[in-house]
């Protein structure tokens, strides 16, 4: 790295950019120590004993544990590149791909410093990562990472200072948790017909999703064909598990493009279209759906490991299809189907063979109005949390480069 002449006295340039004199650069590997785990993610219980951390950004259950520690906790493969990084004291049991990171000398180093200048270095790791279709950590590029080294009374300064943030961060999460848990069982009700709105009665009726659904082509192009200058929007089955709505607003989303000549008799999705993930890590992202909207003229198609499904008429209401995923039956059936060990996948032919109860269109639009309002009160509170953690984000760069001192 070339020497930067402006350095300020009391700051050094090293390895990792300038830092204060005092600071040190240590490899992550000389400070810790690195266990993966060994079960599939199919071993997660529902509402088992010991939280099972696995490369989803979502904790999961199991009855079993191989750790009693204090730990961080860092997904060793995305879809994406975006690792989850997890803090946890006590039992608990990881993914075979999931890396536990313990400290070798907990008088020199917070883990909550290690977590936040670790969170600071997710970045770098994305693009150092490799695979095209999942992203992969390697323990070789773990163990070379190099990380600010301070006093730890510095380190718990910083860690305070930040937790205090985090406080904040949580406490709307928590909020967040509990309008996702009444919507959950607000569709668990509406999407059954075990509660019928006022003014709707009747049986639903049985339908293959080969039935209201066509199912069109889409690209097989990976991530490498993308690029932030193409022709036309490109969804990639990491987008969907990406996104956190079950709409995609083409208004607003930014994905990436890619070159129209990379691409041949590959059908523009329209306005009201259902993209579904083929893959997943998990069995919670099995069949993952996103419903397009405001798409206002824009060239986007449906890319790699997705479904491309355009709604037959009179079957099926706007806003309704993003939420047909979360139907039992539909939800039972694809992680039935779904083959694979560390990726699964479901088939096109088995998802169209999927049978559920559906409600006349009025009802559908009727249900559709309730969840809807439900998922714009989540959001607020998800952007809120949002603008928190780019308070945060701000911090750490003042205070884990040292160009701001707390002590």
């Amino acid at each position: 790295m070339a020497k930067d002449s402006t350095i300020k006295k009391g700051y050094k340039q090293t390895e990792i950019g300038i830092i204060p004199e005092d600071w040190e650069v240590k490899k992550l590997g000389d400070c810790c120590n690195f266990k993966v785990g060994n079960l599939n993610s199919d071993q997660a219980v529902y509402g088992g004993d010991y939280p099972f951390f696995t490369c989803s950004q979502e904790t999961f259950q199991i009855d079993r544990y191989s750790f009693d520690c204090e730990a961080l906790i860092l997904a060793g493969n995305n879809a994406s590149g975006i690792y989850s990084l997890k803090y946890y004291k006590g039992k608990f049991d990881v993914y075979q791909r999931t890396y536990v990171i313990t400290i070798k000398n907990v008088g020199l180093i917070n883990y909550f410093y290690l977590q936040n200048v670790l969170q600071t270095q997710l970045d770098i790791l994305k693009k150092d990562s490799f695979g095209t279709s999942t992203k992969f950590l390697t323990l070789t590029m773990l163990l070379n990472l190099e990380i600010p080294f301070i006093s730890f009374t510095e380190q718990t300064a910083i860690a305070e200072l930040l937790s205090d943030t985090d406080a904040l961060t949580k406490n709307l999460e928590k909020q967040i948790a509990k309008k996702k848990a009444i919507k959950q069982g607000t569709m668990q009700q509406l999407l059954t017909g075990k509660k019928r709105l006022p003014g709707f009665s009747g049986e639903w009726e049985v339908k293959k999703l080969g039935e209201i659904f066509q199912f069109l082509s889409t690209a097989n192009n990976p991530r490498a064909d993308l690029s932030i200058s193409g022709d036309i929007g490109y969804i990639h089955y990491g987008d969907i598990h990406t996104n956190t709505s079950v709409f995609l607003n083409c208004d607003q989303s930014n994905l990436p493009t890619i070159e129209e000549n990379r691409i041949t008799g590959i059908p523009l999705v329209e306005e009201g279209d259902l993209v579904m993930a083929d893959a997943s890590e998990d069995y919670a992202g099995i069949g993952k759906c996103m419903e397009i909207q405001n798409v206002k003229g824009k060239k986007i198609i449906a890319g790699l490991h997705t479904f491309l499904l355009r709604g037959n008429p009179g079957l099926l209401a706007s806003g309704f299809k993003g939420y047909l995923q979360f139907i039992p039956e539909i939800k039972a059936s694809l992680v039935r189907f779904a083959t694979g060990i560390s990726v699964y996948g479901v088939s096109k032919s088995n998802v169209k063979s999927i049978e559920a109860r559906i409600p006349a269109i009025q009802e559908q639009t009727a249900i559709a109005e309730i969840l809807s309002d439900m998922d714009s009160e989540i959001e607020v509170l998800e952007q809120k949390c949002a603008k928190y953690k780019q308070i945060k984000q701000g911090m750490m760069h003042q205070l884990l480069t040292g160009k701001i001192r707390l002590v």
